[in-house]
């Protein structure tokens, strides 16, 4: 009897056959004795009776009165605790495995699946409103600057030289190429996010794709007292993916590398063959180093070790976060290491076009 129905259809026939054994028994008395003895035997079994129908409205009550009871008061307590603190229902209600039993499992499942959903909401929440806090922080910063170089013109356009002008015009368009990269991050970055990018794969040299980002930095780094290098092996794999994203992530982490990377260091770019397969792109510097403490939040948007880096023209926090949702489209995963004083390393290593993996799907 596994089920409710056969446990209450037992009860109503065991019921329904001691009363008309009963009437039976009266019945058949009735022909075979006196009328005294007949009213005694009635009354005897009239009260066995009403303690039996007693103990079949204990039995129904325990298999279904008290369990919906106590599964409704658990839900009006869950309920009144704000969806925060889910009941032990299947204590309350019992063990066994009915139509209560498997309805009770799937409350229990739908209150824990509520609360997990409740806390991701608070906590997408929170992020919003930090995310909304950095962004005026990191959009203020720049338009004041731009602002005040423009304002200054125009109240002294009269009394500045050539030079001057051409100085404070200078200043404000590099503000306006930073507020340019931010908004072009903050872009990217929300389409990475809502997965509506689609890699527009090929196989190719990553090989070729470092040399060509080496080449774009060398002057930049040349100005800036930096030295980098490069070990590229001849007989790497071709690698199957987006080379205009991954290139992004090349720039990324350079131009990371640069910020953290005081004058006379020395930045690395090393590919080597993967393991089982593909290839191994490893950037690292010989700068500040990342601390322990940091290493974990380092790819969250818009984090940063040191919020005065910001304000005093570096990244918005934004990059490493963009790099990490491009290696995991191409189905990688970026690792780092780092020490204080000694330099960072960034790791992913890069499918052969022979063995790359379909790329991942997302819902809605």
């Amino acid at each position: 009897m596994k089920t409710l129905y056969a446990k209450l259809a037992w009860v109503l026939i065991v019921s329904f056959a001691v009363i008309g054994g009963g009437l039976i028994f009266i019945w058949a008395m009735a022909k075979m004795l006196t009328g005294r003895e007949v009213g005694e035997i009635v009354v005897g079994l009239a009260l066995a009776m009403i303690a039996f129908l007693l103990i079949m409205a204990v039995t129904m009550h325990y298999l279904v009165t008290r369990r919906i009871g106590a599964l409704a008061q658990a839900m009006q307590e869950f309920q009144a605790a704000g969806f925060k603190q889910a009941p032990n229902l299947l204590a309350l209600v019992g063990g066994g495995n009915d139509e209560l039993h498997r309805l009770t499992q799937s409350f229990s499942g739908l209150s824990a699946r509520m609360m997990e959903q409740l806390q991701q909401l608070a906590h997408n929440d929170a992020q919003r409103r930090e995310l909304l806090a950095n962004i005026s922080h990191d959009l203020r910063t720049p338009l004041a600057s731009i602002r005040g170089y423009l304002e200054t013109i125009l109240l002294k356009q009269r009394s500045l030289d050539a030079n001057e002008m051409r100085n404070y015009l200078e200043v404000a368009t590099r503000q306006c190429d930073r507020l340019h990269r931010l908004v072009n991050d903050l872009f990217q970055l929300t389409k990475l996010e809502a997965h509506d990018v689609a890699l527009q794969r090929e196989p190719f040299s990553v090989a070729e794709l470092a040399q060509d980002v080496a080449q774009k930095f060398a002057l930049k780094l040349e100005s800036q007292g930096l030295r980098l290098e490069t070990e590229i092996p001849e007989d790497l794999p071709l690698v199957d993916g987006d080379v205009g994203l991954l290139e992004r992530c090349f720039d990324n982490l350079i131009e990371n590398a640069v910020r953290h990377t005081p004058s006379g260091g020395v930045l690395r770019i090393v590919l080597e063959r993967g393991k089982p397969s593909g290839v191994t792109v490893r950037v690292s510097d010989t700068g500040t180093g990342i601390d322990e403490r940091d290493l974990t939040r380092i790819f969250d948007r818009f984090y940063q070790a040191d919020r005065n880096e910001a304000a005093a023209g570096g990244g918005a926090g934004l990059g490493l976060a963009i790099t990490k949702h491009i290696i995991e489209l191409h189905g990688a995963r970026i690792e780092v290491q780092s020490r204080v004083g000694k330099g960072t390393a960034f790791a992913f290593t890069l499918p052969a076009a022979t063995s790359m993996p379909p790329s991942p799907t997302y819902d809605g």
